[in-house]
């Protein structure tokens, strides 16, 4: 065997130097400037901004971004410079309306600017640790609008006074009764919670908020005798007076647009109880009359309720709830299926029966009940059809709990 010497071989890339010309970042960057100018001067209409971001993608691809981001910066400070002297000049209420149409303007401009650099963004700008487009464009604004010692402080005080313009208001609380008074010192606390999400800091929220229930309730409180518990008197007789009125009317004749607003007044009362459970008792007890009955107003309002009941007390208020409304769609097609096997009984006495799950429906004492022959016969076939379909199964009727057209049967969990 002869000895064979192994050879490796490597191909490398063919390497040609690409040559730029020593111009090419001052031209490009014109163009680029001479863009960025037309977006500002509200001129953006004619740009071809395909062309701009390829030339701004060169421009980083050949080593350049430097002089692009630098370059960003120099040209968005000399026209936010221009425009912090137009808000200087305006006078009155000029001032607030130029300042915030030069911010919508800027924003809409370095929306536009950032569309065009955006490679420089996302490569260039996080590799050197620069401020991204948005962000930078958001700091220049700062710096050279608002933090101009000619708006800030001009700024800072009309601000100051419209917000003191909205809070005041006449003074009403000779003119109208506790509930009366209540209602419109809500208006005040709602308003700065907007003011606080519009323009403030959210962290001086809660500041805000508890110096208003101080001034516009608690204060006033103190003047009269036993005040809380006057407050508290006429709150419970209103809560008592509103409950009657929704359980007298229910949801009969109300339109569906109406329906939520009545479970949302509901669920108000509702979070004022403190026993749940026993409202849970008693709604359970109801719901099963309405449902076995047939003489529920609306399912998909009861089970908006249930959702509603869910979301504040959690699964386990409410999982024999759903499982009611479960136990009577599943009946249903157990019905059909019965009938659909047995086609001889479409003549003759009709058999209406619901399968209810013990666990989930209110407890009933089963009382022995003599069936005429014909029923008996029935209830004997429906029982050896379910039982066929259903292993480890138990049922039991409920004859007490039925109406003159319906029969119900339980099985055990």
């Amino acid at each position: 065997m002869s000895n064979q010497r192994k050879i490796n071989f490597q191909i490398e890339a063919f390497k040609q130097r690409v040559v730029v010309d020593p111009k090419y970042a001052d031209k490009t960057w014109k163009i680029l400037e001479h863009a960025i100018h037309e977006i500002y001067n509200h001129n953006a209409s004619g740009l071809s901004f395909e062309e701009l971001y390829r030339n701004a993608y060169n421009m980083v691809l050949h080593k350049f971004g430097e002089n692009l981001y630098t370059g960003l910066v120099t040209t968005m400070t000399f026209h936010l410079k221009e425009i912090c002297k137009s808000i200087e000049e305006a006078q009155g209420g000029a001032f607030l309306e130029l300042l915030n149409r030069k911010w919508n303007d800027h924003n809409k401009a370095l929306q536009m600017v950032r569309d065009i650099l955006m490679y420089m963004d996302r490569t260039y700008v996080p590799s050197c640790k620069k401020t991204h487009v948005h962000e930078l464009g958001l700091h220049l604004w700062r710096d050279s609008v608002v933090h101009s010692s000619k708006i800030q402080t001009r700024l800072l005080d009309m601000l100051l006074y419209l917000v003191h313009k909205e809070r005041t208001g006449e003074g009403f609380i000779e003119s109208c009764d506790c509930g009366g008074y209540l209602k419109k010192a809500e208006k005040p606390l709602t308003e700065e919670v907007e003011r606080v999400a519009h323009y403030l800091d959210a962290k001086s929220e809660a500041k805000i908020t508890s110096v208003v229930v101080r001034e516009m309730i608690a204060n006033h409180v103190q003047r009269v005798s036993n005040g809380l518990v006057t407050v508290r008197d006429v709150m419970t007789l209103h809560l008592r007076e509103m409950g009657k009125q929704l359980l007298r009317k229910g949801l009969k004749g109300v339109g569906e647009e109406d329906v939520d607003l009545i479970l949302d007044k509901v669920m108000m009362l509702f979070c004022y109880l403190h026993e749940k459970d026993v409202f849970e008792k008693y709604y359970k007890q109801h719901l099963a009359k309405r449902l076995l009955s047939g003489k529920t107003v609306s399912d998909d309002a009861e089970r908006n309720l249930i959702v509603k009941l869910k979301t504040e007390c959690g699964y386990q208020f409410t999982s024999k709830l759903e499982g009611m409304f479960t136990d009577m769609k599943t009946s249903h097609h157990t019905l059909l299926g019965f009938y659909n096997s047995h086609p001889e009984l479409s003549e003759g006495p009709t058999l209406v029966v619901q399968v209810l799950t013990t666990s989930s429906w209110p407890t009933q004492p089963t009382i022995q009940c003599t069936l005429p022959a014909e029923v008996y016969v029935l209830c004997e076939k429906f029982r050896s059809y379910y039982l066929g379909t259903h292993t480890g199964r138990r049922l039991s009727w409920q004859t007490n709990i039925h109406t003159p057209k319906n029969l119900r049967i339980t099985q055990p969990d």
